[in-house]
């Protein structure tokens, strides 16, 4: 069933019945399009500063920076089930289709990088490059997962996967620094 292959990875999005599966797909599908002669800002895009917590110990919701900073209603989140510490998600700038990747600090790990999160980006941005779509990074990272859990959990194979994948891709990459980025994170 799909309540056990989401948290695997193995379905990038699940939604509620046929008509919501049918807009995913052409949501999904207008990406490929490429560009749209302009885009829409979104409303909440005046808020960004707002939305992360004057203390940095506080954690916040990299949802609502991904979506302030796209056109308005343009994200499509793929794989929000499957390694939480990392976002991954379709979007438009201005019209333009690009690939966002993020760590989510409003995660169980704080944005940590564990084995399912650095698979997770690679595939991205594997996929992005294979289309074409520029890449945009939002860090904030304490870094990768380390401990016996982690091992167990294969980070000695996995850590290097999105490492490899940015150093191969083709397409232009920006980085956004919001806030730490320890490590390799």
């Amino acid at each position: 069933p799909v309540s056990t292959l989401a948290p695997i990875g193995a379905v990038d999005l699940v939604v509620e019945d046929e008509c919501a599966a049918i807009s995913a797909v052409q949501k999904y599908l207008s990406y490929y399009q490429r560009d749209f002669a302009t885009g829409v800002v979104a409303q909440t895009h005046d808020e960004m500063p707002s939305i992360i917590p004057d203390n940095r110990r506080r954690p916040y919701d990299m949802r609502l920076i991904i979506a302030a900073f796209a056109d308005a209603d343009s994200v499509l989140e793929i794989g929000p089930a499957w390694g939480r510490s990392m976002l991954t998600a379709f979007a438009r700038l201005n019209g333009r289709a690009v690939g966002i990747f993020a760590n989510q600090p409003k995660s169980p790990l704080g944005g940590a990088i564990d084995a399912d999160a650095a698979d997770k980006a690679a595939r991205f941005i594997e996929l992005c490059d294979a289309y074409e779509f520029p890449l945009i990074s939002f860090i904030d990272n304490p870094g990768y997962m380390v401990g016996p859990a982690a091992e167990r959990g294969g980070i000695a194979r996995h850590h290097a996967r999105p490492l490899s994948a940015l150093h191969h891709r083709s397409v232009p990459l920006y980085s956004v620094q919001i806030r730490k980025a320890y490590g390799l994170g």
